[in-house]
């Protein structure tokens, strides 16, 4: 077995443990601390264009790949390495928010549900034949490691779950994904994080909470003036206010569609 650790959320190898499996080998682009500590060998990966790497990894005639938030496309020559077939552990609940951070997108909208699927991996990106599912609550005022976290060990869950069923001779079932229902989100930009107030002061607390971690402003477009906020306090769906918002200090209050959000912040622009 291969797998692959991601820098972006805890590696799920320690799970693999208690299926008392051998991981062969660990490709990655950093976590050389988690193979150490493991006894695992480690392959660094600098391009998956490296014939090195490639043989290296082919020559375990490992039967199956697993991929966990690796931040490098998997294409032609790697997939044709296991012997059955390489899964990728998603953190979105496909066909829902393909991409390479489907979490940051899923807080920008205010999902109160998120989830994570293992899929075949193919050509397309994130559109390969789902293997399992699970979803979980989005907590209102989640942030985003905690819940890339509560991800990754549900993902391993998963993964941990398919390798016995495959042990024990159960075929993994594989359900196509519906392309009527298929989004794909980018990676985030700067112009991201900026917002209106056509927002609910739910949705909005919920998109500034989550991805206060990655240390962007927010902007807010309120009629003719900007906003710029560093994080939100707390947000009131049943609050009223006559003006589009208020400043006091370094707190700010904004009538969204629907309640109030208060935040830390300030105006940059009143038109």
């Amino acid at each position: 077995m291969c797998g692959f650790v991601s820098h972006e959320a805890p590696p799920p190898t320690r799970a693999f443990e208690s299926l008392g499996e051998e991981i062969s080998v660990v490709v990655t682009g950093t976590g050389p601390a988690i193979a150490s500590e493991g006894n695992v060998p480690l392959v660094r990966v600098g391009s998956m264009h490296d014939e090195k790497v490639l043989s290296r990894v082919a020559s375990l005639e490992a039967d199956i790949l697993l991929v966990a938030c690796f931040p490098m496309i998997l294409n032609g020559p790697w997939l044709r390495i296991p012997k059955q077939m390489c899964v990728n552990v998603h953190p979105s609940v496909l066909p829902s928010y393909r991409g390479p951070t489907p979490l940051f997108w899923q807080f920008r909208e205010g999902e109160p549900e998120t989830g994570v699927t293992l899929h075949i991996i193919e050509e397309d990106l994130d559109a390969g034949d789902i293997v399992a599912q699970g979803v979980m609550p989005l907590p209102v005022g989640a942030r985003f490691s905690e819940v890339n976290a509560r991800l990754a060990e549900r993902g391993a869950a998963l993964m941990v779950d398919m390798l016995r069923r495959m042990r024990a001779g159960i075929t993994v079932p594989r359900t196509r994904q519906d392309e009527v229902l298929a989004s794909y989100q980018p990676f985030p930009k700067e112009k991201d994080f900026r917002f209106d107030t056509h927002f609910t002061a739910e949705r909005a607390y919920r998109f500034m909470r989550g991805t206060a971690e990655w240390g962007v402003p927010f902007e807010v477009d309120v009629g003719d003036a900007v906003l710029v906020l560093e994080h939100a306090l707390e947000y009131h769906d049943d609050a009223r206010m006559a003006a589009a918002f208020e400043i006091d200090g370094d707190r700010v209050r904004i009538r969204f569609s629907e309640g109030v959000l208060e935040a830390v912040g300030r105006c940059i622009d009143e038109g």
